[in-house]
């Protein structure tokens, strides 16, 4: 892990080369006392108090100027500078503290993750504040996560779980009624972000106008509580006719479609098994249709047969009158 953080910082350096010799004048951290003072008090430590102070040109090689160059490489726009920045060293001197651990590199690759959880996201920032003030679980304190793994946690949920178009109402669910003290005794360590998905999905239910049924079938037969999937499973419903919908998702119920591992294949197996049904009462009416038309043919036969059977027996009486009338 020192080895690939050492390799990273030498690639930047490499790559920044250009940058350093326009700051090199005394422009550095970004003219930020905010950035400098992290670097200085969260990233660096006492250690290296030193390479710190007015007029000083941050040391090459060195925390001071390893973290100028870390905050060129990071610290690219307004937000991530002003919020993300001093948020994001504030939780890696928490996660990494100078007592256990001395050098920096450890630090600094936590303001790398950190940064890239951010990315994920991005420019999503009201998204990526309450991620990062908010999502950690309410649980006891032996089982409590760092800011750090809230931060990831809540964001690589976002991305896999929740569609984008919906993350700003996700985000206020998770910063607002899923704050409240959770009903169960033992909550699992994402249940402020399940939490926000139960409050997003009534309103994709409604969007898409599906009947409670069918968006039970999507989430929890489908899609396994997958908000981004189950809103994807709806769409994918609205092609379905009506009449079919219910045959749809007893198909998705099915042994065979329900012991599939993805939610894609599962889709795919309820179609299949839709289109074998169509199939099935397709030659179930052409059956009925050929079952008809023999019995039809049978009665004409029958009709045609009797009127002959008249017919000869009017022929024969006739015959017998005649007869009678030349003996007379």
């Amino acid at each position: 892990m020192t080895m690939f953080f050492h390799s990273s910082l030498v690639t930047m350096s490499v790559l920044l080369t250009g940058v350093r010799s326009e700051v090199s004048s005394g422009s550095h951290f970004h003219n930020s006392y905010q950035i400098q003072d992290d670097c200085q008090f969260q990233l660096c430590g006492n250690k290296y108090n030193s390479e710190f102070g007015l007029d000083t040109t941050p040391t090459a090689g060195s925390c001071s100027g390893d973290c100028d160059l870390l905050s060129i490489n990071l610290a690219t726009g307004k937000f991530q500078k002003e919020f993300l920045w001093p948020n994001c060293a504030r939780i890696c001197q928490n996660k990494f503290p100078y007592k256990e651990f001395s050098e920096y590199k450890p630090r600094f690759m936590c303001m790398e993750t950190c940064y890239n959880s951010y990315n994920k996201i991005a420019p999503h920032h009201d998204l990526a504040r309450y991620c990062l003030q908010v999502s950690c679980p309410d649980v006891s304190s032996h089982d409590k996560m760092s800011q750090l793994e809230c931060f990831e946690q809540c964001s690589s949920h976002a991305v896999t779980s929740v569609p984008e178009e919906s993350w700003p109402l996700w985000a206020r669910s998770l910063a607002g009624p899923c704050q409240s003290p959770p009903s169960h005794p033992n909550p699992s360590p994402s249940h402020k972000l399940t939490c926000a998905d139960s409050h997003l999905w009534p309103a994709i239910q409604k969007s898409t106008s599906s009947s409670p049924e069918i968006a039970e079938t999507c989430l929890n037969v489908i899609c396994d509580n997958n908000i981004k999937c189950g809103k994807d499973c709806l769409q994918h419903i609205q092609k379905v006719e009506h009449l079919h919908r219910n045959v749809w998702s007893g198909c998705s119920k099915s042994v065979n479609c329900s012991s599939v591992t993805s939610p894609s294949q599962r889709l795919r197996c309820s179609d299949n098994c839709l289109e074998e049904h169509r199939k099935e009462q397709m030659r179930q009416e052409e059956e009925r249709y050929r079952q008809e038309q023999m019995e039809q043919q049978a009665r004409a036969l029958a009709s045609s047969g009797s009127q002959a059977i008249v017919a000869v027996a009017a022929a024969i009486i006739m015959t017998s009158l005649a007869v009678t009338e030349i003996n007379l």
